[in-house]
């Protein structure tokens, strides 16, 4: 049984420097938990504070582009999964255990953001301090393979994104996105500490397609080249998605087909990089393949305005 109290206090402050828009907030967080395993009689108590400082600067140079700078700290809380002590099986000889002692995690980022007419560039690093990830144990006995959830010293990193939006005919829209990741993490492993640099890239392409009598049709490409962390080398896939939709009645009847994944692709492939401590891989199937078909009718106008709520992090971890 896990117990979570969390305490936060917030300031915020917003000003102006001629057309120089500035906002600044600082959250305060006190937390404190209790992780009660029954079965072992074991109770992990934890209680800290954290500081979250956010500040953003924002300048439109002209009514074509504008240009922002963003720092934030954010804090990441293991999920009761990555906490809960016991086995869970993935197969007959691979398994995960939580761990009760695990720390949150904290990431200092800086963002850049520039848009010229409707393309956009982002550009942001930070460091992520005592990552919560897993790592594997393998039994040479049973052959069994475990996966035990621990704190990584820190985690450094960048991504760059462009996205560039373009008409090609009256009939055919582009979207494309390009995404560009670098990631380091110090990995104490086995007593080694293994921290090779990872690159590696995220393809988007997006088309639509419109034609006569209210009939359109999208075909979403999706490509993520090869990637991986300290210990495994994660595979390249793809996935490819198409929907076609079409109005009825001076549009007041809607059907849209949707086909996700139709080539069933989406599927992970990891390989373990030093085969000699481990010749290991496996594969995750996310099961994205599906068809749904929609079927809409509009009765008439309205003017009604449908709110959308935020739902802090506390408040999801709360309901989960």
């Amino acid at each position: 049984m896990y117990y979570e109290d969390i305490s936060a206090a917030y300031l915020a402050a917003t000003g102006k420097i001629g057309r120089i828009q500035v906002n600044a907030g600082l959250r305060g967080e006190h937390t404190g938990s209790l992780a009660n395993s029954v079965t072992t009689a074991s109770r992990v108590r934890k209680s800290y504070i954290k500081w979250l400082p956010s500040a953003t600067v924002s300048y439109p140079i002209d009514k074509r582009q504008d240009l922002s700078f963003s720092y934030t700290r954010r804090i990441t809380r293991p999920p009761f999964s990555q906490l809960n002590p016991f086995r869970f099986y993935l197969s007959a000889l691979n398994y995960w255990i939580g761990n009760p002692y695990l720390d949150p995690s904290t990431t200092s980022q800086f963002k850049i953001n520039y848009r010229f007419r409707s393309y956009l560039f982002e550009l942001n690093a930070g460091k992520e301090s005592d990552v919560i990830t897993r790592y594997p144990m393998y039994d040479t006995v049973t052959n069994e393979m475990a996966f035990l959830g621990t704190n990584l010293p820190y985690r450094k990193f960048a991504h760059v994104s462009i996205v560039a939006p373009f008409t090609i005919s009256k009939l055919w829209q582009v979207n494309l996105q390009a995404m560009g990741y670098y990631n380091k993490e110090q990995r104490p492993y086995l007593g080694k500490v293994y921290s090779p640099g990872i690159y590696n890239y995220v393809l988007k392409l997006n088309q639509t397609f419109t034609f006569k009598n209210n009939f359109s049709a999208t075909v979403f490409a999706n490509y993520e080249s090869r990637s991986g962390n300290s210990l495994y080398i994660i595979k390249p896939m793809y996935n490819v998605d198409l929907a076609l939709q079409k109005g009825w009645f001076a549009n007041k009847l809607n059907t849209k087909l949707a086909f996700t994944d139709i080539f069933d692709t989406y599927y992970q492939q990891l390989i373990f990089r030093y085969k000699e401590i481990i010749n290991n891989q496996f594969s995750h199937w996310w099961g994205a393949q599906r068809l749904q078909i929609t079927i809409s009718y509009s009765l008439g106008k309205t003017n009604q305005n449908n709110k959308k709520t935020t739902v802090s992090e506390e408040e999801n971890r709360a309901t989960r």
